[in-house]
């Protein structure tokens, strides 16, 4: 994976006729390996604690699937996306770490960092979906006594919609590419309009 540029002594010689390269700094493609490691350590514990908690959580309520009420519906969603979470955000994120630069096409690149702000929205848009049916819940007792699924199954539908086009940006934010002119190592990386561009996408992820 390292790639670096020389420099032949014959070329900075003074008895070549060429000028020397005074600015001239060598890239080289390396990281601080005790830092990545660190990395993936946190990464890989949140992603086994986010793998068994959830799947817990589904197997108590899928087992008490008889008594499902409309908070143990949005719970059970909730667990589901914060699968997805872990499955396509943070698992992810751990394997490009252990890899450091990305492995994979410019499709490829397009499509995991969809997912990754995918699944941050999904998990975010179905609390918020949870947020009003507890409003209403609690302001109109009346009107929500009754519960109903197609209801409670629209809300879950609405999180998984907004969730998608929230992720839209990122398919044209992000692409692989060469990290420096001539250096022949590639990342997936992000192009912004300047000068707004990296600011209005810092807003809209914060």
């Amino acid at each position: 994976m390292a790639a670096a540029f020389n420099v032949s002594s014959s070329t900075l010689s003074p008895s070549s006729g060429q000028q020397p390269f005074l600015n001239y700094t060598p890239f080289e493609d390396k990281r601080d390996e005790d830092l990545a490691k660190v990395e993936i350590g946190i990464l890989g514990t949140v992603f086994a604690l986010a793998l068994l908690g959830n799947v817990a959580v589904l197997s108590v309520l899928l087992w008490r699937r008889k008594k499902v009420t409309r908070m143990y519906f949005f719970i059970f969603h909730l667990s589901l996306s914060d699968l997805v979470v872990a499955f396509f955000n943070i698992f992810p994120q751990m394997v490009w770490d252990i890899t450091w630069r990305f492995q994979g096409n410019d499709l490829g690149c397009k499509i995991v960092k969809f997912l990754q702000v995918f699944a941050l929205y999904l998990s975010t848009w179905v609390l918020v979906m949870m947020a009003i049916d507890r409003y209403q819940a609690i302001c109109q007792p009346l009107n929500a006594y009754n519960w109903r699924a197609k209801r409670c199954t629209m809300m879950i539908a609405y999180a998984w919609i907004l969730s998608g086009l929230c992720s839209l940006p990122q398919i044209f934010i992000f692409s692989q590419m060469e990290i420096m002119e001539g250096s022949g190592v590639y990342d997936c990386w992000a192009t912004f309009i300047e000068p707004w561009g990296s600011k209005a996408y810092g807003k809209l992820n914060i």
